[in-house]
């Protein structure tokens, strides 16, 4: 199996992501790939659009995962800004990226901090 995805970073508006993610979610409803299961496909917006963009998913039955375009190596506590995995898996979220280059670069992340994510996210049953 094959699996394919975008993450639009900051790059749509609340309402483009969402009428985005109808197309995209139309799409794999009707797509030979995606139907025999030959293709998966995901899609990462920014963290106010999850939960509409789950639902959307949702509404129109399409076979389409949902990344988080990060997370916390937390589960909970005073992490101001962070997302915890647990609450990501609790509103449906299915994979996160982990270690992007741009979190590297912009945010210094480190080896040690990746891991934790890493760990995280597999703490709460999602696909780094």
């Amino acid at each position: 199996m094959i699996t394919v995805g975008v993450s639009l970073k900051m790059y749509f508006s609340h309402a483009r992501t969402l009428s985005w993610a109808a197309d995209v979610a139309d799409i794999a409803r009707r797509h030979p790939a995606v139907q025999s299961g030959a293709a998966e496909l995901f899609v990462v917006p920014t963290f106010p659009a999850l939960v509409p963009v789950r639902q959307v998913i949702d509404e129109r039955g399409a076979p389409v995962l949902l990344g988080a375009q990060d997370l916390a190596w937390a589960d909970e506590g005073a992490f101001t800004g962070e997302v915890s995995g647990r609450e990501l898996r609790e509103i449906g979220v299915d994979l996160v990226e982990i270690g992007h280059a741009e979190r590297r670069s912009l945010f210094h992340e480190t080896d040690d901090e990746i891991a934790g994510k890493v760990h995280a996210a597999f703490r709460n049953h999602l696909r780094p």
